[in-house]
């Protein structure tokens, strides 16, 4: 796809560097939407986004990554699956680079029924006092997403992007659609920071920009009603 644009990782950190000064945006459906929130939800108020039938086939193997980051350079955690970014994930494993995806100018309409997703959380250098493997497990039904070691604390937040589509988005809330992460002390799930979110109810596509993530937790794509 032409919109793709290939960063290297000392240039996707310095990209991600300058998101901490950028305003967080709100706009409305097919544009980004607010997601500055951090009002905590009730348990059973709070649902996950549904992979749908268009996935099936990514149930056959776990949905899992991992990679090391280093104190000094940090390092790149990324798990791409599905037909719609077959390109993506060939270059990825070939170049160790992450494709970024420009929503604007995407033909979202041309990926049919593909499905896809494509999950990076960049560390950037000197967020992480040691030399150390991280691990994402993924929900083989829902954008339910367990990041490991537990316990693990960024000295400067992780950036969590996310681009799928063929999601089931028809019946979710725009209003509170974001990622939130399971929060153990008040046993809710909470929403947290996203630079903006971009949804295309018609054709399940979903584009979350830098999340901060500062610490380890089970994460997912989520509304609350």
């Amino acid at each position: 796809m032409k919109a793709i644009k290939k960063l290297s990782k000392l240039a996707v950190a310095g990209v991600l560097m300058t998101a901490f000064a950028l305003n967080f945006n709100a706009c409305t459906d097919q544009s980004p939407l607010s997601s500055t929130d951090e009002s905590p939800f009730a348990r059973d108020n709070v649902q996950l986004i549904d992979l749908g039938d268009a996935f099936a086939s990514l149930s056959k193997g776990e949905l899992k990554v991992s990679a090391v980051v280093t104190p000094e350079d940090g390092g790149q955690l990324v798990l791409i699956k599905g037909k719609a970014f077959k390109e993506q994930q060939k270059d990825f494993k070939e170049s160790g680079e992450i494709e970024i995806v420009d929503e604007d100018s995407l033909d979202i309409v041309g990926f049919g029924k593909k499905a896809g997703f494509i999950i990076s959380l960049t560390v950037l250098p000197h967020s992480v006092k040691d030399t150390t493997e991280l691990s994402l497990r993924m929900d083989k039904k829902s954008f339910d997403m367990e990041f490991g070691p537990p316990g693990t604390v960024f000295a400067n937040p992780a950036l969590l992007n996310i681009i799928a589509v063929n999601l089931k988005l028809k019946k979710v809330n725009l209003e509170t659609l974001g990622i939130y992460y399971d929060n153990p002390e008040t046993g809710q799930w909470q929403k947290i920071a996203s630079e903006n979110v971009v949804v295309d109810k018609e054709h399940g596509f979903l584009r979350i920009r830098n999340t901060q993530i500062t610490h380890f937790s089970r994460y997912a794509c989520a509304w609350s009603n």
